[in-house]
């Protein structure tokens, strides 16, 4: 496969093995929804960042007391004392309190992106993999690709349509969580 990256930042991706010529093309979804409003029972809570950005405040019972717990800037202490709290004062088992309840360091692409938040999951044990999932949609790495087929004109240049041969017609899969346009494609050949 070759690619040919787009000023606008599409990639077109080739791919020369298949039958038909394909060509993927993959872009940046900017119209994706933040995993922190995946769930409105979820919790993420930026409690610290770089100067130019800007801090969220507690939304929740569990969030309040990390925060009143973060005044003296220790992050780990912080968190201890609301799984605490969620043991003692919620019911909440230790395993499960380990499990719903993550400080997670995200990062960007340069030095002044990156972000430390709170996650809370209420219903289920998952909040390190939505911590994750959140630091994707952060740093942009959500992706849209589409399928198109090539047909060589009369003039000997390629025409791609997102009609294949057999008259199926490709459409964009959006909201793909992946770190590189290849990786979203992968995950779009799994899909289709």
């Amino acid at each position: 496969m070759r690619n040919e990256h787009l000023h606008d930042g599409t990639v077109h991706v080739y791919d020369d093995t298949a039958d038909t010529p394909t060509r993927y093309v993959v872009w940046q979804d900017t119209d994706s929804e933040s995993p922190a409003n995946w769930n409105s029972d979820d919790t993420i809570m930026i409690y610290n960042t770089s100067p130019r950005s800007g801090r969220d405040k507690a939304t929740c019972e569990l969030s309040e007391v990390f925060e009143r717990a973060y005044d003296t800037h220790d992050a780990d202490k912080a968190l201890d004392i609301t799984r605490r709290y969620a043991r003692v004062c919620l019911g909440w088992s230790k395993e499960r309190a380990e499990d719903a309840i993550v400080a997670y360091s995200a990062r960007g692409y340069s030095q002044s992106d990156w972000w430390d938040i709170l996650v809370i999951t209420w219903e289920g044990e998952y909040a390190e993999p939505l911590a994750e999932q959140w630091e994707q949609w952060a740093r942009g790495d959500v992706w849209e690709v589409m399928a198109e087929y090539g047909a060589e004109c009369d003039t000997g240049t390629m025409h791609w349509d997102t009609v294949n041969d057999q008259g199926i017609n490709s459409y964009p899969v959006c909201g793909i969580y992946a770190d590189s346009a290849e990786d979203a494609i992968a995950h779009y050949l799994a899909m289709i």
